[in-house]
């Protein structure tokens, strides 16, 4: 049998003439560029007396002078007999096998034997370790080591006439699982390394024996429950194991062809795994560069880069914007030139680098235009893989100053929570002092005579009181924990009856009420007292907006269904008036308490509106238009349709 490789120069790669010393026959590689022999197995040089050395300075006449190349080639495939020349001058008959894999025919694989050796009934015409080297030359050069793996452990597989096969590597501490093929169970993907005595040898293993492994356990159990291994070198040196699996008990020798396979597999597949491991690592070293630069392009904190002597090798773009310099121009600038602040920054980051430790401190640093922000800076030691001493340091810095305003304003929220508190408290104190005042102003202006000029003074007396017992009512109603009684009701019923009671009141300002409600308004599910007191606020404050102006006065309210997005159902009451509206400024304040635009108000009715409105889940909203006009939207959750 003859295998072209894929080499252009005459010679054979050292794991190739490796692997003949496993052909079970006389085996010889010969160069088609000038005939000459490459490499030979020492069953070649037994059969010629010639040692391994001196037959690859032979041509392929002065080893068969009656065998013509160019017959052997063309009958590829098929046995040729002729008679082998020995060094002593002796001839011996021999029958010859040639084929070639590929078109361009430059390293041939020439396997010879005795006549009596082809009369075998049992023999094939390509051994399972020639058919697997032959697999091996065809992907030798091929990129992918793990495919070629796969390949000839599919090959090996075959060979042994198992039902499955496995490839164990050694990645300290354990036996990891590198390839499997056909109906393979599920293994497991590392064993310890204190099974290492066991599987440092070939054995056999049946459902009967002692499960010793995980990996023997799970064969014990599965659909094909013997197998042999065999490790992948001797001694101190193995580098993992293969297994096959069989669902009978396998045939006698399997051990042994394993054995042979898996010596033949090492020096070939572990060769070209290694270079596969190194193009692994080079392909990883270029996946850190690009995520460092993507790390340097979009990192959120500002990253610098510093060596040994504390100049900048690079900086993130957040960097960039962060101190106001450009990178090209910050290039091997000095640590003390760029994070500039009151704190000792440079001292810290020499500490990172003499003692390994990282450095962790809150400080202000000034921008390159005189800015000051609070930062938080981490000082990294850079120690490379191996390396014992750090060659740099890496600044990660934290900008503070969106937590510093986060900051002030959670205190001023805190402190705004405690003036609730406050009022709330002082609302109650005074109210009850406000009613004994109220009483004693009516007793005093009852007991006046009826013309008294002091009655004024009581009148006026009485009207502040009223002011004040209404403001502390509002106080009381803003810092007040309502509990709702939620239940479904109709909004359009409740909206009619509030306009119904104020009929009068429209009639006294003559404004024009208008409602409507839509078909097929779902309920909401809502507390009536509450929503009541929401649009009760609601008409006031329209009211109020329209009953001084000259022409036309109109206050309308209008209910109408809505789906969001998402599916959630909603019912919408917008009330609306044609009143002077108001700016873009107040807009954005209306809802915030103690802010008002009327002279008689308290700046609490829409705040209260609003709190009612967020207790049912719902939202409002306040729109201005142009030349006038107002409208105010509440948007309450509908009942889920069961």
């Amino acid at each position: 049998m003859v295998i072209r490789l894929p080499f252009s120069a005459p010679a054979a790669p050292a794991a190739l003439a490796a692997m003949l010393e496993h052909i079970e026959q006389p085996a010889l590689l010969v160069a088609e560029r000038g005939l000459r022999i490459v490499a030979a197995n020492l069953d070649a040089g037994r059969q010629s007396g010639y040692s391994r050395e001196a037959l690859r300075r032979q041509v392929w006449e002065q080893l068969f002078p009656e065998l013509s190349w160019q017959m052997l080639t063309a009958l590829e495939g098929q046995e040729v007999v002729s008679f082998l020349q020995h060094r002593e001058g002796r001839s011996r008959k021999v029958v010859c096998r040639a084929h070639a894999l590929e078109k361009e025919r430059k390293l041939w694989l020439v396997v010879f034997a005795p006549p009596v050796l082809r009369e075998e009934p049992t023999r094939p015409r390509e051994t399972a370790l020639e058919r697997i080297i032959r697999h091996v030359v065809e992907g030798v050069e091929s990129a992918d080591p793990d495919t070629m793996l796969e390949r000839l452990l599919k090959e090996m597989t075959r060979a042994l006439g198992a039902t499955w096969g496995a490839v164990y590597l050694l990645a300290s501490p354990a036996y990891r699982l590198r390839s499997k093929t056909g109906a393979a169970p599920d293994l497991p993907l590392a064993l310890p390394l204190q099974h290492g005595a066991l599987l440092r040898q070939p054995h056999a293993f049946g459902p009967e024996a002692v499960a010793e492994t995980a990996l023997h356990a799970v064969v014990r159990t599965a659909e094909a429950p013997y197998m042999v291994a065999a490790p992948l070198g001797e001694g101190p040196a193995v580098e993992g194991f293969v297994a096959f699996g069989y669902s009978q008990p396998p045939p006698t020798g399997a051990v042994q062809r394993a054995a042979s396979l898996a010596r033949g597999l090492r020096q070939v597949v572990l060769c070209r795994l290694q270079i596969g491991h190194e193009r692994e690592e080079e392909k990883r070293i270029h996946q850190a560069v690009g995520v460092l630069h993507l790390l340097l392009e979009h990192a959120y904190e500002g990253v610098l880069v510093f060596d040994a002597a504390l100049h900048l090798r690079g900086m993130s773009r957040s960097a960039e914007e962060m101190l106001g310099y450009a990178r090209d121009e910050a290039a091997g600038a000095a640590f003390s030139d760029l994070i500039v602040g009151e704190a000792a920054l440079e001292t810290a980051a020499r500490q990172a680098l003499t003692l390994n430790q990282l450095q962790a401190l809150e400080a202000h640093l000034l921008r390159r235009d005189g800015t000051e922000f609070p930062v938080e800076v981490r000082l990294l030691p850079c120690r490379p893989h191996g390396e014992k001493q750090p060659q740099g340091v890496l600044a990660l810095l934290h900008d503070l100053s969106a937590e510093e305003r986060y900051r002030l304003q959670s205190q001023r929220l805190m402190w705004r929570a405690m003036l609730g508190d406050v009022l709330a408290s002082f609302a109650h104190e005074v109210r009850d002092p406000l009613n004994s005042i109220s009483t004693g102003l009516e007793w005093l202006e009852l007991s006046l005579p009826e013309h008294a000029p002091a009655r004024e003074t009581v009148s006026a007396l009485q009207q502040d009181v009223e002011r004040m017992t209404e403001l502390v009512k509002h106080l009381l109603d803003y810092s007040r924990t309502r509990t709702l009684q939620l239940k479904p009701m109709d909004v359009g019923t409740l909206l009619e009856g509030i306009l119904r009671r104020w009929e009068r009141r429209f009639r006294r300002y003559r404004i024009e009420p208008v409602f409507h409600v839509a078909d097929d308004i779902p309920q909401v599910l809502g507390d009536r007292l509450s929503l009541e007191q929401v649009f009760v606020n609601l008409i006031d404050n329209a009211i109020h907006a329209v009953k001084e102006q000259p022409g036309e006065r109109f206050v309308g309210v209008k209910v109408s269904a809505s789906v969001s997005d998402n599916g959630t159902r909603w019912v919408e009451v917008a009330v609306t008036d044609n009143g002077p509206g108001f700016t873009e400024e107040v807009g954005r304040h209306i809802f915030e308490p103690f802010y008002t635009t009327r002279k008689d108000g308290y700046g609490l009715g829409l705040s209260i509106t609003r709190q009612l409105v967020t207790a049912h889940r719902g939202s409002i909203d306040a729109a201005s238009y142009v030349g006038g006009g107002t409208v105010f939207r509440v948007r309450l959750r509908a009942v889920e349709e069961e």
